[in-house]
């Protein structure tokens, strides 16, 4: 019986070599050359299990937003399943692990800039942010069941948009941060809607 092939951990294990020399060196200065000796392999391995900078570029940033499920040991979506309650999702978009400026939101940054010239990047971020979407719009449906579901999917927009707008800020230093609570935000957006009831005209 023949050993299992190594390939997917090979590959996982660039990617994240990959992902590390974004967040130290940004797109542009990660290099083949810097991505090997962070995996801690050659530069013909890391194009053997990996294939070319482009094909890396894009897969890593689909490795950053949990879209290469089948690889293992990469980070979740950035919302939790749909079984977590709307108070644990806020806490997710809201809470300090999200809103820290980290590394992490480094590697944001930098798949945003090279979105504006790569097609790919600029797809997988908007499969990954729509997904973001569809999952805070799920949980809300399900926890604010007597809602209008087309005004669910725009509070759900709005409460997405005042996490991420949060998260930049953070990341400026923004003044404002410390006059402003993003979380107290969202949550007199949702009383806004609560108290106005546009109800589901299906029930």
């Amino acid at each position: 019986m023949g050993r299992p092939s190594v390939g997917p951990q090979r590959r996982a294990q660039i990617l994240d070599a990959t992902i590390e020399c974004i967040s130290e060196f940004g797109i542009v200065a990660t290099t083949l050359e810097r991505i090997a000796e962070k995996a801690g392999m050659s530069r013909g391995h890391v194009r053997h299990f990996a294939g070319n900078r482009d094909t890396l570029i894009s897969d890593a940033c689909r490795r950053f937003y949990g879209l290469l499920p089948e690889l293992e040991g990469g980070p979740d979506q950035i919302v939790p399943d749909v079984d977590a309650s709307l108070d644990d999702v806020l806490e997710v978009l809201f809470g300090e692990d999200f809103t820290a400026p980290t590394d992490e939101n480094a590697v944001v940054q930098a798949f945003v800039a090279e979105s504006k010239s790569n097609t790919d990047v600029a797809s997988v971020l908007d499969k990954a942010y729509s997904s973001t979407h569809e999952r805070v719009f799920q949980v809300m449906v399900r926890d604010l069941p007597h809602l209008d579901r087309e005004f669910v999917g725009q509070l759900a927009f709005d409460i997405v948009c005042l996490a991420l707008g949060n998260v930049f800020l953070t990341d400026l230093g923004h003044s404002l941060i410390r006059g402003f609570n993003a979380r107290a935000g969202a949550d007199a957006l949702l009383r806004a809607a609560l108290e106005s009831r546009p109800l589901e005209t299906n029930i």
